[in-house]
């Protein structure tokens, strides 16, 4: 997958400064941090068989129950995000 010049020129638009770029509430931060995010649930969804907001399967015991505050570390970047639980 590619992403193109123009959503990155128009995520960037803003970026004026490096702290933009890489401070605490930065656009690599925060992109980093809705990847992980998407990640996380696309995972949860495949192990228990059903999406969010849908319904789980008859008989199943493992479920969706919440999400718990949760950081990662990574290139010295912290993220904050909520994991599913």
């Amino acid at each position: 997958m590619n992403i193109s010049k123009e959503l990155l020129d128009e995520l960037l638009q803003e970026c004026k400064t490096p702290p933009d770029l890489f401070g605490e509430g930065g656009i690599l931060k925060q992109l980093t941090t809705a990847l992980v995010e998407r990640a996380l649930e696309a995972e949860l969804s495949t192990q228990l068989g059903y999406g969010k907001h849908e319904l789980k399967l008859a008989g199943q015991t493992n479920s969706r129950n919440g999400y718990n505050g949760s950081s990662a570390s990574r290139y010295r970047i912290p993220l904050g995000m909520d994991a599913a639980r």
